[in-house]
């Protein structure tokens, strides 16, 4: 096991062949792969995903909505945290999700978050 087939599993498909309407999905399986029983069951270190998988870069949403300055507004993962982007903590969160994996290797936040993401998606963007 190893980075590669890290990658196979949960990022198979790099951002720039992602459907808007897949975006959402894609960035939940890449963040699916974060968890700790993945990272150990493919002998990857949190360490080397965020230096390799966690930018706007690798992010299928980011590709779509990521705007300067950096508002998200339309992204979905920003609609259904009420207006707030993954790297900007609400009220009633510690951490942002984004900076709870940064800092805390914790990607639970942003897989709870990406998966309302996903279903607003499904709601809201059938014609994309």
């Amino acid at each position: 096991m190893s980075l590669a087939t890290w990658t196979a599993k949960f990022y198979p498909v790099t951002v720039v062949h992602v459907s808007k309407k897949t975006a959402a999905a894609h960035a939940l399986r890449k963040w699916e792969g974060f968890r700790r029983q993945n990272r150990n069951a493919h002998q990857v270190g949190a360490v080397l995903l965020q230096r390799t998988l966690s930018g706007t870069s690798t992010c299928a949403l980011c590709q779509y909505y990521f705007e300067m300055p950096a508002t998200c507004v339309a992204c979905p993962l920003n609609k259904v945290r009420g207006n707030k982007p993954c790297w900007d903590a609400r009220s009633d969160e510690r951490d942002s999700p984004y900076h709870a994996w940064m800092e805390k290797t914790n990607p639970l936040p942003m897989i709870r978050w990406l998966k309302k993401a996903v279903k607003y998606v499904a709601k809201t963007h059938k014609s994309c």
